[in-house]
């Protein structure tokens, strides 16, 4: 029996973690475990140890890890977050907690945010905020826990108080233009407090009971530049979804837009940080809507000019104009309807020119729409899994296609409408209440649809455990090729040269579970984003590169393959980044939004 020789090397892929182990000297014999000492099993190696050998069913003999392929062990906690602080903000009366990013040597997954010690709240980003001033004063800590379930210490408290509201704007005169400053003199300026320094007016904290223990990474310069107005404010009733819409045109701003506030008969309406505000049903009365722009600094742009929405009057240009059928021959000039819209024939073909359905457009102009009757491809796939760890109950199907593009997918319980979304999973919280039949299909912007999917029946009262019976895995156990373990809430079985994922120990009812062997699936977050793009993929598969593209098909990067990528001066919008294998292979694509 040969000896581990002392030198550093790695167990790739195994239980979905990475480990490495550290040098040490030790003969393998029958008495392996009984040469651990108690000092030793205190050691972070001692998991590790029994990981770095898997009985062979064709040798007997124990195998050294450097013949266990692709198999990583994760016990490398995240560094402890640092840089808790608390701000209230007046203009939306919220309280937040903030503090800065861990790191993992493979990712973090989730922040948990106690409160006096007990579990106040569980997320993925860096920043929980909560309504209204404390109620009580209270002390906060946070840790970061990875994908393997390694937790970090706990930060360092932070002590949020009910009746201290340190405003450190008092007797600070505001800022007033035309005035002529020097360096360090301090103005306030829209409820923040800044100082004169040799780069600009530098922001120095809030006047509203700011609490930060680190104000470092606040160096905003002061922005005095309102947004421009929103303009070609429009509405329109889409009897298809019975929703009203209001959108317009996008304001520019010398930093940035942050959101719009729309306003209803001159009283807030809404916050949003879109261009098209929708809301359930028809106008129920008349109303007369005005949007402004805000950015960062809180500037607010003028007030657009007013839209109306009425609830009486209800135009329909297609009143008279007959439906469009196969095999007329139409002329330039016709007009024809079609999935509710208003199409004439023009020399470069069908042209979209309003709908049907109550349109206030201002200006229908853009709206050069080409007559689409090519419904997409019916929905592939249906499967059903449930998380237990998330106790939410999850329905996917595969992407239909379209000669344009696919707009949105219906989702049928039971042949009634149960949910519209734009992506290929639907969630819904606990386990199913009833057995339901689900069906999807596909719509495009024309309003095609497509045939409903193969049903997808998910039933109440089943609930298949592949993990029942199956031993758990054990520190030191012999396994021989085929066996199955149990570990974190998965199914493993041992191959030739590792352990290889099953399934998932919480319900699945996939209908492609043989697809499960090793799952090519990653993760792309925080999506929406606004720096750096992290990937977190099956530690199974090996990425060689990345390829990012925007929704217009346009390729915008291909580089060497990384876990947290570089997107800040990415436009905003939307795109797909897609992962390639180091066979050139397609491993996989993910929409993610730059924000």
């Amino acid at each position: 029996m040969s000896s581990l020789k002392s030198t550093n090397f790695t167990i790739d892929n195994f239980f979905n973690f990475q480990y490495s182990i550290k040098p040490f000297n030790m003969k393998l014999n029958s008495t392996f475990l009984e040469k651990i000492t108690l000092n030793f099993l205190k050691t972070t190696c001692t998991l590790v140890a029994a990981l770095c050998f898997v009985t062979s069913m064709y040798s007997g003999n124990l195998t050294t890890a450097s013949n266990l392929n692709n198999q990583n062990l994760d016990t490398e906690a995240p560094t402890t977050p640092t840089g808790l602080s608390y701000n209230y903000d007046a203009d939306s009366n919220t309280s937040w907690i903030s503090w800065n990013a861990s790191t993992d040597n493979v990712g973090v997954l989730v922040y948990e945010v106690l409160e006096n010690g007990n579990h106040f709240y569980t997320l993925d980003r860096t920043k929980l905020g909560f309504g209204g001033k404390p109620k009580t004063t209270s002390t906060f800590t946070v840790s970061a826990i990875d994908a393997a379930g390694n937790k970090s210490a706990l930060s360092v408290p932070i002590v949020v108080s009910a009746d201290e509201d340190p405003n450190p704007c008092n007797s600070v005169e505001a800022w007033r233009s035309g005035v002529s400053y020097q360096t360090g003199d301090r103005i306030t300026y829209r409820g923040h407090l800044y100082e004169l320094q040799a780069s600009g007016w530098v922001f120095i904290s809030s006047c509203q009971g700011s609490r930060s223990t680190n104000n470092s990474s606040n160096i905003t310069k002061l922005d005095t530049e309102a947004p421009t107005t929103p303009t070609g404010l429009s509405w329109e009733y889409d009897a298809d979804r019975n929703a009203t819409f209001i959108s317009w045109n996008a304001s520019t701003d010398n930093v940035g837009v942050s959101y719009y506030q729309v306003f209803e008969d001159g009283n807030h309406f809404y916050f949003i940080d879109r261009t098209k505000l929708g809301f359930g049903g028809k106008p129920k009365r008349t109303a007369t809507f005005t949007i402004l722009a805000v950015d960062a600094a809180g500037n607010k742009s003028a007030l657009s000019a007013p839209l109306v929405v009425s609830a009486d009057i209800d135009p329909n240009p297609c009143n008279g104009i007959e439906a469009w059928r196969s095999g007329v021959s139409y002329q330039t000039g016709d007009r024809v309807t079609y999935s509710s819209n208003l199409y004439e024939l023009q020399a470069s073909g069908w042209v979209y020119i309003s709908s049907c359905q109550g349109s206030g457009s201002a200006n229908n102009s853009s709206n050069t729409t080409m007559l689409d009757i090519e419904a997409p491809t019916t929905p592939t796939g249906l499967s059903y899994t449930y998380d237990a760890n998330n106790n939410t109950s999850w329905i996917s199907w595969n992407a239909s296609i379209d000669n344009v593009g696919v707009l949105v997918y219906e989702v049928l319980e039971n042949g009634n409408h149960f949910y519209t979304l734009d992506r290929t999973k639907l969630g819904f919280g606990g386990k199913p209440k009833r057995t339901s039949t689900f069906t999807v299909r596909a719509v495009d912007a024309a309003g095609n649809k497509s045939a409903l999917s193969e049903p997808l029946v998910v039933s109440a009262d089943e609930d298949p455990n592949p993990c029942n019976g199956v031993e758990p895995w054990r520190f030191g156990a012999s396994y021989q090729i085929g066996d199955r373990v149990t570990y974190r809430g998965n199914l493993y079985e041992l191959q030739t040269s590792r352990w290889a994922f099953i399934s998932s120990c919480s319900g699945s009812k996939s209908l492609a579970n043989d697809s499960k062997m090793v799952d090519n699936t990653f993760v792309a977050y925080p999506n929406p984003v606004s720096n750096r793009l992290k990937i977190n993929t099956n530690p199974f598969i090996s990425p060689s590169t990345y390829s990012i593209i925007d929704m217009q098909g346009r390729l915008i990067s291909t580089k060497d393959y990384s876990s947290s990528i570089d997107v800040e001066n990415l436009p905003k919008g939307a795109y797909i980044i897609t992962l390639i294998g180091k066979d050139n292979s397609k491993i996989g694509e993910s929409l993610f939004v730059k924000e």
